[in-house]
């Protein structure tokens, strides 16, 4: 009997945050347990998912090249049907996503407001996820991207900072509006190919048949959607104020894998439904994608806050996605994909850290964090790693991700590649600051007579183990790239592309 592991990373977190919600309510140390539980199960199927993707190495899965097919009929007469695969694109997606479960859960150990329902929707939201990542019939497929929003909105809303409220209305606003165009050019698709079909695999063999100009507005309204949610400059804004107020481990569900989200869609949904537009959107997105390199490289300059330079810095690493993303080659996209999954290592690590300094020393202002290396030398190790990281230190995944776009962007854009490789000098500029001004140097005044205690065993231990992943596939990078660099040459093989 085939077990559906596909099915059950959505159903597990689902119930459990149901159960976590409703019947945990009177025993208030029992929802971090229910929630540990169903995330250490989703973490290992989702590691079964991914072993199943990487043996397939000859790329010959059945059912559209997608390993672990299910198929179940929801509204068979409009052809709509609940259908779940995953390739060497979803994979590192369905992998992260179980991690994160696990891993927030415990750094959110401690949460003492309304734990049940804490807990609740952090199971809810990696349900949701799941479903984004596997699905490839565009009803489910929007019905999970849209169920996202509800657990995030609450998270940011509830148990947020000062200015919680205005952050999650905005973060709301701008995603769903921009969930609302990708909705009708879902919806074009559907009425245009006339196949009574939402799979995704089935309308892009469609795709050659639109015209020209249809392509071009089919793909500038799920262009849109997905780049919002990246998020591309100039919608970007919503992005440092749901950091900054968002929980921690909301910030970490944000940076890790809900930014994903755009870039996935890009390359799943958008891509193979209009490859003439999306050549024509090349000029665009490469420009689109060098703004919000420098842009959020040189905000990162400026900020004062821990989280707002690490929201903005995310901005200018999910450019250089988006960078891979427009040269339309299977290297540029590999990378492309392994950036995605480097950031969503390295980034929940950093929120982690900015969180705990929250906790022990009430601050995450930069200014005035200076001299904790002595008096926090745990926290202070792993904060000095997890910043070289992400600025791209060899070895680390993250400086796999940046070259791999950089070589295809020059292969396909020659000299423009000066250009965004700026950033990468600022890249290095803010995270070495933000480090000689927090960590070193005399220790801050505020600090003589506070009685300074290092991160405790739930703040360190998923720090130190996104850590040791960000170092594991620097140094083995194909156990990514392989499997992805398979299903971007059949993605771009359909599109006509190679």
């Amino acid at each position: 009997m085939t077990v559906p592991v596909l099915s059950l990373l959505v159903l597990v977190p689902f119930l459990g945050g149901l159960i976590t919600m409703v019947a945990a309510r009177n025993w208030p140390c029992h929802p971090r347990y229910l929630a540990l539980i169903a995330t250490a199960i989703t973490l290992a199927l989702s590691l079964y998912a991914f072993g199943t993707v990487f043996g397939d190495d000859d790329g010959e899965a059945d059912n559209y090249g997608l390993s672990l097919w299910e198929d179940y009929p929801l509204l068979p007469d409009q052809g709509v049907r609940i259908q779940f695969g995953i390739d060497g694109l979803s994979a590192p997606m369905v992998f992260l996503t179980g991690l994160l479960g696990v891993l927030t859960v415990i750094f959110a150990w401690d949460e003492s407001k309304r734990p049940n329902q804490f807990f609740g929707l952090m199971l809810l939201l990696q349900a949701s996820l799941f479903g984004v990542f596997t699905c490839v019939d565009y009803f489910v497929f929007y019905i999970f991207w849209e169920a996202v929003l509800i657990p995030m909105f609450f998270l940011i809303g509830v148990w947020g900072g000062d200015n919680r409220r205005y952050a999650s209305i905005k973060f709301f606003l701008y995603t769903f509006t921009a969930s609302m165009v990708m909705l009708v050019g879902i919806m074009a698709l559907y009425f245009q190919a006339g196949a009574r079909t939402f799979n995704m695999m089935e309308l892009a063999q469609e795709a050659p048949g639109f015209s020209h100009n249809f392509q071009l507005w089919i793909f500038g309204a799920l262009f849109f959607g997905f780049a919002v949610k990246v998020p591309v400059v100039p919608w970007h804004t919503w992005l440092p104020d749901a950091h900054v107020e968002a929980p921690t481990a909301g910030s970490a569900w944000l940076a890790g894998v809900m930014l994903k989200m755009g870039a996935y869609g890009l390359i799943r949904a958008a891509l193979p439904m209009a490859p003439e537009g999306a050549e024509a959107f090349v000029p665009v997105m490469v420009i689109l994608a060098t703004a919000s390199i420098l842009y959020g490289a040189l905000l990162s300059l400026g900020q004062k806050d821990l989280k707002k330079l690490v929201a903005y810095a995310s901005i200018s690493h999910m450019g250089i996605a988006l960078l891979g993303i427009a040269t339309l080659t299977p290297l540029g996209l590999a990378g492309a994909v392994f950036m995605m999954f480097a950031h969503g290592i390295i980034s929940p690590a950093m929120f982690m850290i900015a969180g705990t300094l929250q906790h022990r020393v009430k601050t995450r202002r930069i200014p005035e964090l200076s001299g904790l290396a002595n008096r926090m030398p745990m926290v202070g190790s792993l904060w000095l790693i997890i910043f070289l990281g992400s600025l791209g230190l060899p070895g680390m995944a993250a400086f796999i991700a940046e070259f791999t776009v950089f070589v295809a962007f020059w292969e396909s854009h020659g000299w423009w590649l000066v250009i965004p490789i700026i950033g990468v000098l600022f890249s290095g500029a803010y995270h070495l600051w933000a480090l000689q001004r927090a960590l070193f140097g005399p220790l801050h005044p505020s600090f003589d007579e506070m009685d300074i205690e290092d991160g405790s065993w739930n703040e360190n231990l998923p720090v130190a183990v996104l850590m040791m992943l960000a170092v594991l596939f620097g140094i083995l990078p194909a156990l990514v790239m392989d499997m992805a660099d398979t299903s971007m040459v059949s993605i771009l093989e359909n599109m006509g592309v190679l």
